[in-house]
């Protein structure tokens, strides 16, 4: 009786509750977090792309890359036709409404019942695909609970969760047609795998990468493999031959330089550079090609279908530079990888360390737009002005910044991915597919959590500190709306300040980010930092500095201690450098207003921030600086 209490005793602990099987409750978790991101964050580039898919019902069919640009699209449509005919079919009840009836871009003139409508397309798809997850699982012969698992599995993973549903990126549709694929190569259907995988490579061409090492490593007859590669390219041949006379389609689309980030990666033997990932795919496809199987053991055939797509994922986004919302094209291959292996519990946990690594990379990359920022266009927006007041920002909790920092996070992102691409190996895979996953539950249910742990949770944290401080932007850093250049390199011949006005709710400056181009070195010099009145010819505040702790690109922080000043009046920072050489010296951005950006032409533009600009060698620049002054009001 002892014995049997015990066990009852253990089986109700905390850590057995949080271990058990998934069930209910935790997909009502998993669908109120995504409901949340889904209304709370959005990145614009959606909004840019849905919104000059308008044109296409306008009629502007054979002249869509021309005519969007002369007529209110900033940005060039840089994706094959696909994408924007699957908007254009989403847009007709918008059209119809009349809620947008020309080509926008960004959010200007968009409502936010508009943006979310954009935004559900590619969420519909993300949910699609995970149906298909589940399909595949059933193929592979996981049974009806394991295929389920799977399916959960693949909704949370973070990296896959980020994309659709907190960046409001589109890469699901090339995620779901490359599973509508893979569900008929498990099922031997030829045609209809190829098929699928050809109109995948429409949307985005990672497709490509998984196609052909999944083809020879079913198909050895090289006559089969010229007709199915000629049958999978025909949907983008289509595409590309009906736009082959457009000028901004070759430029746009044939000649986005996105696709180059494969290649960057190389090895230096001095007078060639060998592309690493162009390495270990050409030896993926050989190694694919001369791999032979027993045509009655499916088993054995999956195991390596799967394992391949790992280790092409691994040299993808290893070996490259990517985007964030890219990551979702590996996710349902790291997930099947996952629950087919020994190790599936330690693979979970990598997941949420990943997500860790993922979510700092993008914080100090693409500051001021991966970040906190991505709350600005979803449903914050109609209560907080993020230009003037989120004044913190996640990469202020970061345990580093830098190049360096980055450096070795992507370090550690690798390592990640490359422990897939070895211990994913068939060697490592149970014998059985049906075989239940023990002691899951709980780091299934912590990879979750990471969601909200390491993003929604710092992202509203930045707002809420914001709103409590009570200080506020009047000057805001404008790096990632436009760049005009830098002032050129600062040296101790050069005068560079900033002139600016003090608005009415401001009389004390309380900090100063700068955004310093440093060249991506340690500049060994010492520059000072002084804020005058202009009206008196008084100095407020000087302050000497070092500059090798600089940051490239990334804001460095200047505590100002509440300098006092007046509504109205007119102020200067000066910055002055005190000893450096050419060959060790920084410089700053050049920014154009937010508001302003509307401007192509700088001949054009005579008013901005309010009548403030800058001066660089006594001369009036039609322009910033890129930097931030925060202040409050005593």
């Amino acid at each position: 009786m002892g014995r049997f209490i015990f066990k009852k005793s253990q089986d109700k602990s905390p850590i057995s509750l949080l271990n058990r099987s998934i069930g209910v409750f935790d997909w009502v978790v998993f669908f109120i977090i995504a409901i949340f991101c889904y209304l709370f964050f959005l990145h614009g580039d959606i909004l840019c792309t849905a919104g000059s898919s308008i044109s296409y019902l306008g009629g502007h069919i054979t002249d869509f890359y021309e005519y969007n640009p002369e007529n209110g699209v900033e940005i060039m449509n840089n994706y094959l036709p696909s994408t924007y005919i699957l908007f254009a079919i989403w847009n007709i009840p918008i059209y119809l409404l009349n809620l947008v009836s020309c080509p926008v871009s960004f959010v200007e003139g968009v409502s936010f019942f508009v943006k979310m409508w954009y935004k559900a397309l590619p969420v519909i798809f993300y949910i699609a695909s995970g149906f298909l997850v589940y399909k595949i699982g059933e193929v592979l012969g996981f049974g009806f609970k394991k295929s389920k698992l799977l399916m959960f599995a693949f909704y949370t993973t973070p990296i896959a969760f980020f994309s659709p549903l907190i960046f409001g990126q589109y890469d699901s549709f090339t995620i779901f047609f490359v599973l509508l694929g893979t569900y008929y190569y498990f099922k031997d259907k030829a045609f209809k795998f190829v098929l699928f995988f050809g109109i995948a490579m429409t949307f985005k061409y990672f497709a490509l990468l998984i196609f052909v090492p999944l083809l020879l490593l079913r198909e050895k007859k090289i006559l089969k493999i010229f007709l199915y590669s000629f049958l999978f390219l025909f949907p983008l041949s289509l595409e590309v031959l009906f736009y082959s006379d457009s000028k901004n389609f070759n430029i746009g689309v044939l000649g986005f330089k996105a696709a180059n980030y494969l290649f960057k990666g190389e090895l230096n033997l001095q007078y060639i550079h060998p592309s690493l990932f162009l390495i270990g795919w050409v030896f993926v496809l050989i190694f694919s090609y001369m791999k032979k199987f027993n045509g009655e053991d499916k088993t054995e055939f999956f195991r390596w279908a799967i394992y391949i797509c790992n280790v092409v994922a691994f040299l993808t986004f290893g070996f490259s530079m990517w985007h964030p919302q890219w990551l979702i094209f590996m996710a349902p291959f790291l997930a099947m990888g996952a629950v087919i292996n020994k190790n599936a519990r330690l693979f979970f946990i990598l997941d949420t360390v990943m997500f860790l690594v993922f979510v700092l990379l993008c914080v100090n990359l693409w500051r001021g737009s991966v970040d906190e920022h991505l709350l600005e266009k979803g449903f914050l927006s109609n209560f907080f002005n993020f230009d003037s007041n989120l004044i913190y920002s996640i990469t202020d909790f970061s345990p580093g910044s830098g190049i360096d920092f980055c450096n070795w996070l992507f370090s550690c992102f690798f390592a990640l991915l490359l422990a897939g691409a070895v211990f994913k190996h068939p060697k490592f895979t149970l014998l059985n597919f049906k075989e239940d996953l023990k002691d899951c539950g709980l780091v299934l249910r912590v990879r979750m959590a990471s969601i909200v742990l390491f993003w929604i949770f710092p992202c509203l944290f930045c707002v809420f500190a914001s709103i409590s401080s009570g200080n506020s932007f009047f000057i805001k850093n404008t790096n990632y709306v436009a760049s005009n250049g830098s002032v050129g390199l600062l040296t101790k011949k050069r005068d560079v300040s900033q002139v600016f006005t003090v608005p009415e709710n401001i009389n004390s400056l309380e900090e100063l980010r700068v955004s310093f181009n440093t060249a991506n070195r340690k500049n060994d010099c010492s520059i000072r930092i002084s804020i005058v009145d202009l009206d008196e010819d008084k100095i407020l505040f000087s302050e000497e500095y070092e500059t090798y702790k600089f940051n490239n690109i990334i804001p460095t922080k200047f505590k100002l201690h509440g300098v006092r000043v007046l509504n109205g009046k007119k102020y200067s920072i000066n910055f002055k450098m005190v000893d450096e050489e050419k060959e060790n010296a920084l410089t700053i951005n050049k920014t154009l207003p937010k508001a302003d950006k509307k401007y192509k032409d700088l001949k054009k533009l005579k008013v901005v921030y309010g009548g403030d600009f800058s001066v660089v060698d006594e001369e009036k620049q039609k322009c910033n600086l890129s930097l931030d002054i925060l202040g409050k009001y005593v």
